[in-house]
C-alpha cells in the first residue's frame, strides 16, 4: 500500500490499514450471532474460508506483480534471515513502529473481547460500537500524521490519553457506573495508537525495502501481543475482578507513550 500511494498519502493509507483489526471484530459481531445460529461455529468457519477462496482471484488479478518477484532484484546476496532480523530490530526507524505496535495489541484484541462482557448484557452494542470506535481513531491518526502532528507526537498523546480512559473505566467499575462512555473513549485512543504506528512507518522509512522491513517489525510484535494479551487479561480477571481489565491498559499506555516521548527524542533530524 505504502509503495502504490503517493508519499503524501503514506500516512492515510497505513491509518487505513490499520482499520482490519476493527473491521474484523465489527464484522464479527454484526454477523457470526446469525451465522451461528442456524449452523453453529463451523458455519462460520465455512464462510471465513469461502470469503478467503474469493478474495484469492482478486488479489492475483488486481493486485500489481512485486518488483522482486518480476527480476528486478538488484543482485545484492540476501542476508541470512536471524542477521536480518538483527537488523530490524537495532534499527531506530525499522524497530520504533512495531514496539510500539506490541503495546497496542497486548491490550485492544483483549479490550474487544471483554469489554463488552465486563460492561454487562445491557450494553451489548458495544460488541459492534468498540471496533468502529477503533476504526474511527485509525483513519483519523492517518489524517492527523499526514496533516497536522507527527506520528510520534500523535502516538505518545494517543497512549497517554489510554491510560487517563483506563483510570477512568477502573473508577466507573470501582463505583459501579456504567463504564460505556469510559470504553468508547478508550477505543477511540486505542485507534489512534495504532493509527499512529502504522503511519510511522512511511515518516521514519523513505525506501520501500525499509518499509517492508519495518512493516514486518509490526507484524511480529503486533502477533505477539494479539496472543498473549487475551490470556494476561483472563488471568487478571479471574484473579482480581473486573476491575483489573483497567491494569494493563494503564501500564501498556503508560509504556508506549513513553517510548514515544523518548523516540522523539531520538529521531533523526531526517525523518518525516
Amino acid at each position: 500500500m505504502a509503495a502504490s500511494c503517493a508519499p503524501r498519502h503514506r500516512s492515510i493509507a497505513m491509518g487505513l490499514w490499520s482499520t482490519f483489526i476493527g473491521v474484523a471484530f465489527a464484522l464479527s459481531a454484526a454477523i457470526a450471532p446469525w451465522v451461528m445460529s442456524d449452523t453453529g461455529v463451523a458455519g462460520l468457519f465455512r464462510l471465513h474460508g469461502a470469503a478467503l477462496a474469493l478474495a484469492l482471484p482478486v488479489c492475483m488479478f488486481i493486485l500489481p506483480t512485486d518488483g522482486a518477484a518480476a527480476g528486478q532484484r538488484t543482485g545484492a546476496p540476501r542476508p541470512h534471515l536471524l542477521l536480518q532480523h538483527a537488523r530490524i530490530y537495532t534499527s531506530f526507524r525499522t524497530a520504533v513502529p512495531g514496539i510500539c505496535f506490541l503495546c497496542y495489541t497486548v491490550t485492544a484484541i483483549a479490550l474487544l473481547t471483554f469489554l463488552p462482557q465486563v460492561a454487562g448484557a445491557t450494553t451489548h452494542w458495544l460488541a459492534v460500537a468498540l471496533p468502529v470506535l477503533v476504526m474511527a481513531g485509525s483513519v483519523s491518526a492517518g489524517w492527523l500524521a499526514q496533516h497536522r502532528v507527527s506520528p510520534l507526537q500523535l502516538l505518545a498523546a494517543a497512549f497517554g490519553d489510554m491510560a487517563l480512559a483506563g483510570c477512568l473505566l477502573a473508577a466507573g467499575l470501582h463505583i459501579g457506573i456504567a463504564i460505556a462512555p469510559a470504553a468508547l473513549l478508550l477505543m477511540l485512543f486505542a485507534g489512534l495508537a495504532t493509527g499512529a504506528s502504522f503511519a510511522l512507518v512511511p515518516y521514519l522509512n523513505g525506501e520501500s525495502a525499509a518499509q517492508a522491513q519495518a512493516n514486518g517489525a509490526i507484524a511480529q510484535p503486533g502477533n505477539r501481543g494479539s496472543s498473549s494479551g487475551p490470556p494476561l487479561f483472563v488471568m487478571l480477571l479471574s484473579q482480581f475482578g473486573t476491575v483489573a481489565i483497567a491494569l494493563p491498559v494503564v501500564v501498556f499506555g503508560l509504556i508506549g507513550m513513553l517510548l514515544a516521548l523518548r523516540a522523539t527524542r531520538l529521531q533523526p533530524p531526517h525523518a518525516g
